[in-house]
């Protein structure tokens, strides 16, 4: 949000967009570094990771289904830089 509105907010959830097809993956890659999950009710329709008091949302549709996550979200999306912790897998957090 702070790139579009330029303010910053601490936060312990991330949402990440993504395609359907790419949940799987993300989820697995969670699972690996030990973070547990679980699909959310039918009105969010997306899975939830946890680590302690950390969450990332993997987010591929609106709430309500009409609006999916495809490659024109990606196309249209502005550029921007990740940032990769440091230091084994599974030591990124507290837990």
């Amino acid at each position: 949000m702070r790139h579009y509105t330029g303010v910053y907010r601490d936060t312990k959830d991330l949402d990440l967009f993504l395609r359907p097809e790419d949940t799987a993956r993300a989820m697995a890659i969670l699972d690996a570094d030990g973070w547990s999950h679980r699909v959310a009710p039918p009105m969010a329709g997306w899975p939830r990771a946890s680590a302690g008091d950390y969450f990332v949302d993997l987010i591929f549709s609106s709430g309500n289904g009409v609006a999916g996550v495809d490659g024109g979200w990606f196309e249209h999306a502005p550029p921007a830089a990740g940032v990769r912790p440091s230091g084994p897998p599974g030591a990124r957090r507290r837990r």
